[in-house]
């Protein structure tokens, strides 16, 4: 039943306006397979380091804020890798259609399956998030290969599913744009997003390696 299903959650941001179109309610799921250089959240990594919430505590949460949503709004699933928690998202995005909310997912596409698959095509947007340009890079900066996620892009291809093409810019690496744009050019992606590098979570990176040093690598 609805009422006893869960998802541990890292955080939620009530009036987001950065994770997709409109006034989002973006909800940061715990729990990530990547180890990226520049991760501003380390400490959603692990499982069982966050809050588990039930569908009906997340329903008034997001209710509460439905009413900012308007015509582009509504509600982005983040991370952490929001793909980790696969099975209970999944019926958590029902109810969400359910009440026909605006559903966002943002995804490394670290992984493809049958179950994922069906996911992706109940999503209204699909932010994919592409590391670097060659598998050694992608390996290097967020130790998962870049197959996983170039499989993801072609089947929101081959579905027309909507979704944006998202890049952090990092200082220290090289730069293709062209490699980018041909990765946005089909007619089902929206946008091509290019981030800045910034250096929030230095902080949390101190903290988290004194706090988990046995266990941020893993």
């Amino acid at each position: 039943m609805v009422e006893s299903k869960q998802l541990e959650i890292y955080h939620i941001e009530s009036m987001g306006t950065l994770d997709g179109p409109g006034i989002r309610t973006v909800v940061f799921l715990q729990g990530c397979p990547l180890r990226c250089d520049y991760c501003h959240n380390p400490d959603s990594w692990l499982k069982d380091k966050g809050r588990k919430m039930t569908f009906n505590e997340l329903i008034d949460v997001i209710k509460r804020n439905q009413a900012y949503y308007g015509k582009y709004g509504g509600v982005t699933l983040s991370g952490g890798e929001p793909l980790m928690q696969v099975d209970e998202l999944f019926d958590f995005i029902k109810v969400l259609k359910g009440l026909d909310i605006h559903v966002a997912l943002d995804t490394s596409g670290y992984k493809v399956n049958e179950k994922i698959e069906e996911l992706l095509k109940l999503c209204d947007l699909v932010l994919l998030d592409i590391k670097a340009f060659d598998e050694k890079s992608y390996k290097e900066i967020s130790k998962i290969s870049m197959f996983s996620p170039l499989k993801t892009l072609k089947f929101l291809r081959d579905e027309n599913i909507k979704h944006w093409i998202r890049h952090v810019k990092l200082p220290m690496r090289p730069y293709k744009l062209e490699y980018l744009e041909s990765l946005a050019s089909h007619p089902s992606c929206e946008k091509l997003e290019i981030l800045d590098y910034h250096t929030m979570g230095d902080e949390k990176w101190e903290d988290w390696q004194k706090i988990y040093k046995k266990d941020y690598t893993l």
